[in-house]
């Protein structure tokens, strides 16, 4: 008889009887949510090919239906491009049902970690050799996968294809079957203390997946009915399509046809969040009193643009987390074989102990494929989450310049231009360079916080890999931070003197802009010729400055990591006087370059902070500049007070009226 494991359920072990016996639970239990899925995919495909029909349906598409349905009198429908409707041939509005993105995902991730357990105990018991019902138990983990990966599938296309706003009752029903599969399949796990603990976790892990589920049926989601076609990304709710950005190859389709240029009027409508009314609306209120030209007090933009941009900001956090750790994967996997393979190969032909799985090593045959696994997973991770990152820094960057260029222009419509210290090019200047500056700060401020856990990351690895020997490293780090300190602080200086430079060059452009026909009726192009070269020759001086101060810190901060690598090694065979060996050797110059990468993004963040403080620095100084006083104009207009931007209506124009949606 084989062990019980305490968290087992002996009511479906029945690994004693025959193969049908041992099969049958487990067949039937998987053939429900195989039977739910083949059912949910049959119905999504009817409904989308079948017109509409407002009142069995009220109205409602299914999403991601291709062409709009016509009705005529006669009752016949069509689609594609024939026009057919009600007597006047007017089309038959469509309703989409739109819903949040997040829970879906959410519970997919879930789902995931639990699916590629059960595939790595499956894969781990169908290959081992010295475990009792190994087959059978691995056959069982199969089938506890397919219970949970059918459910999954299920749940997706229900959720995607039907306006119900909770999750079905069959995914609470298949999930506990998935959950009491595995309490049953974990009847021929072994019951040394790394198993138990492992084994234990990962049966609680499942009920909390159940748990997840039930919340998902009694829950409902955000529900949202629209004339107006959505775009790929508002129906995209899968996680498989959300990392690999599925929803944007109808985008890529449109330059299929080459026979044609690529119009705006082929691309998907913006969502109307990206709008640029919906985008100025949300910050208008986040902003409160920080546009008024009284406001006192500092105004904190960066943190008001982390409020508007908080969906896509907060996200952007999480995985870029993820992406600076999962390299880690390959690095651990890496010193787990290279430790491997030197044990069996000085140990080789000994008997295994009861903690080294028969293979004369410290790791179990379990642990030494998931590190094979783990130098194709790591990888794979790394690649997605640094997309998925990147994709949503744009996200924040493209929102917070639209927010900023409404800010500014808003402002500059109420200033007086005649006044010495309003002029056109510092406007251009702030609209563009200043705005940039800002810009990367706000999208890219992870990559200040994030590489400093890296560090502790690659320093905790470092000290249990090498030993002592990391201190060596430490002490060659710490001595260089006072040259840091210095290069960035001259740095500083000299990008607030480059901005101030450009200015002024601006100035003179826009001087000559302005009075070009006198310039060219006079001859005085040679004057003004001269004038925009002094202030480009005085600003490429500064410019040249600051580049080569980036460039000896850029050096400097680049080549550290292999510095510190040299004063490790030498302190740990030299000083310590320890030989090194393979896994330990390759290990630290795997965490090395860890280091390395840390090191090498700090001073590019570093250099986008300092130059965003300057920008944002000018930008408050344009905002708390005297506005024209537009009183009289508001009063003559409909007779109450209407300074523009105080909170009144009043007069025409481009400077003192109303804007389209109300505000002022």
């Amino acid at each position: 008889m084989p062990t019980r494991y305490p968290l087992s359920c002996g009511a479906l072990d029945t690994r004693d009887g025959g193969l049908v016996a041992v099969a049958l639970p487990f067949a039937l239990a998987v053939a429900l949510p195989i039977l739910w899925w083949l059912l949910v995919l049959g119905r999504f495909r009817r409904r989308s090919h079948r017109p509409i029909d407002d009142a069995a349906e009220g109205g409602y598409q299914a999403l991601g239906g291709k062409d709009p349905v016509y009705e005529d009198d006669g009752g016949g429908a069509g689609s594609g491009g024939e026009s057919r409707g009600h007597g006047d041939g007017s089309p038959k509005a469509r309703t989409y049902i739109l819903k949040g993105r997040v829970p879906l995902p959410v519970r997919q991730v879930f789902f995931s970690l639990q699916i590629a357990y059960t595939l790595i105990q499956s894969f781990s018991y169908l290959t081992s050799q010295s475990r009792s019902y190994a087959t059978l138990t691995g056959l069982q983990y199969a089938a506890v996968s397919l219970c949970w990966c059918f459910a999954t599938f299920a749940d997706s296309v229900e959720f995607s294809s039907t306006p119900n706003p909770r999750a079905s009752p069959l995914l609470l029903v298949c999930t506990a079957l998935g959950a009491l599969l595995q309490s049953a399949a974990l009847s021929g796990c072994d019951e040394h203390f790394p198993d138990l603990t492992m084994r234990s976790g990962a049966w609680a892990y499942a009920w909390v997946c159940v748990l997840v589920a039930a919340y998902a049926v009694v829950t409902p989601v955000r529900v949202e009915e629209t004339t107006i076609e959505p775009n790929p990304e508002q129906i995209c709710y899968n996680l498989p399509d959300i990392l690999l950005f599925t929803w944007f190859t109808p985008i890529l389709n449109v330059a299929d046809d080459k026979s044609k240029q690529v119009e705006a009027s082929d691309l998907p409508t913006l969502m109307k969040a990206d709008t640029a009314f919906e985008n100025w609306s949300q910050f208008k209120a986040v902003l409160g009193d920080c546009e008024s030209v009284d406001f006192e007090g500092p105004r904190r933009l960066w943190f008001k643009l982390w409020i508007l941009t908080a969906p896509w900001f907060v996200p952007s956090a999480f995985f870029t987390v993820l992406a600076f750790l999962t390299p880690y994967i390959t690095v651990v996997s890496m010193y787990v074989l290279l430790d491997y393979i030197s044990s069996t190969s000085a140990d080789d032909g000994a008997d295994g102990g009861a903690d080294d799985g028969g293979n004369g090593s410290q790791y179990s045959d379990a642990m030494v494929k998931a590190s094979v696994a783990g130098f194709f997973v790591g990888p794979l991770l790394s690649a997605v989450c640094n997309v998925v990152t990147n994709h949503l820094q744009r996200r924040v960057a493209i929102k917070s310049r639209a927010a900023l260029v409404q800010l500014l222009y808003r402002k500059a419509v109420r200033i007086d231009l005649t006044a010495q210290e309003s002029k056109v090019g510092e406007i251009v200047n702030l609209m563009s360079s200043d705005i940039d500056n800002i810009l990367n700060a706000v999208a890219y401020v992870h990559y200040v916080w994030v590489p400093l856990l890296q560090l502790v990351a690659a320093a905790v690895g470092l000290n249990y890999v090498i030993g002592t020997a990391t201190w060596g490293g430490v002490v060659f780090m710490v001595a260089v931070v006072p040259v840091y300190i210095v290069g960035f602080g001259m740095l500083q200086k000299l990008q607030k003197l480059t901005l101030k430079k450009r200015d002024e060059r601006l100035d003179v452009i826009q001087e000559v802009l302005q009075g070009v026909r006198i310039i060219k009726s006079c001859a005085l192009e040679r004057g003004f010729l001269e004038r925009v070269h002094e202030k480009r020759v005085s600003e490429l001086k500064v410019l040249r400055q600051l580049q080569n101060g980036w460039i000896f810190l850029v050096v400097l901060m680049t080549a550290m990591p292999s510095l510190t690598q040299t004063a490790t090694f030498i302190t740990d065979t030299v000083i310590i006087g320890n030989s090194l060996d393979a896994a330990t050797a390759f290990t630290t110059m795997a965490l090395m370059d860890q280091l390395r990468a840390s090191m090498t993004i700090i001073p590019w963040c570093s250099q986008q902070l300092m130059m965003a403080a300057v920008s944002l620095g000018r930008i408050n100084n344009f905002l708390a500049r005297p506005e024209v006083d537009l009183t009289h104009r508001g009063a003559q207009a409909n007779g109450k007070d209407a300074t523009y931007g105080g909170g009144g209506g009043g007069g025409g124009g481009g400077a003192g009226g109303d804007w389209p949606d109300g505000s002022t």
